[in-house]
């Protein structure tokens, strides 16, 4: 992934989530996620990896995602595009000019 700033580098329009939870009659909370704001991005996938644990296959994608600069954007959020989601465990403001974010996520079915 580049961060030369190119024209259209940025061509994917996701949506930023936040989650909502609300609590439960047996103690518990169930999640809902609130949309914040549509958000252009670039991404990279970066590794596929695949385990095998109580007789079922469980695939893993992670993805290098570069969006400008949010002060909402943590581990909490996700970013969802169409049916995809990708949870993100990272997100590194790279230079410190607040620029850009580059988030490190793991995929994962909405």
């Amino acid at each position: 992934m580049t961060h030369s700033g190119r024209i259209g580098a940025l061509r994917r329009k996701l949506i930023l989530e936040t989650p909502v939870d609300t609590p439960d009659e047996s103690g518990g909370f169930s999640r809902a996620w609130s949309a914040l704001a549509s958000v252009w991005c670039e991404i990279e996938s970066l590794r596929g990896d695949t385990t095998f644990a109580a007789s079922s296959e469980e695939t893993t994608l992670t993805h290098r995602i570069r969006l400008r600069w949010r002060p909402d954007v943590d581990n909490a959020a996700r970013l969802r595009w169409g049916s995809r989601a990708f949870a993100v465990v990272s997100a590194i403001d790279a230079d410190a000019a607040r620029r850009y974010l580059i988030c490190h996520c793991r995929e994962y079915d909405a």
